[in-house]
């Protein structure tokens, strides 16, 4: 039976939805539904205790980063923005102007 409290602890136990669906022989849609019928998300019934670290997803991201081929280390972006991409530059005065002229305009 599939219970907020036994579906509690199947997550508690288990790495993914998919692993909590087979145990339950449901589907993840299932599984996503109940949870929603109850008022609650995923993150609810999560145990924060029982869950990765942050520096546990940090090293799982670095092992995953480190199986990608330099292809894709070229196709994704991982840190800072693309070098080539900048923030566009306004310069004080300029917007000092274009506030004082709309403030004028309002009156």
């Amino acid at each position: 039976m599939l219970t907020k409290e036994t579906l509690q602890a199947a997550i508690v136990e288990s790495t993914s939805v998919t692993e909590v669906a087979k145990r339950f022989k449901a589907s993840n849609q299932v599984i996503y539904a109940r949870i929603r019928s109850w008022g609650l998300s995923l993150d609810d019934l999560r145990d924060p205790e029982v869950g990765p670290t942050p520096e546990e997803i940090a090293e799982r991201a670095a092992e995953v980063r480190e199986s990608w081929t330099p292809s894709e280390h070229r196709r994704r972006a991982v840190g800072g923005a693309p070098r080539r991409w900048r923030p566009p530059a306004y310069r004080e005065g300029e917007l000092i102007g274009v506030a004082e002229s709309l403030s004028i305009s309002r009156r």
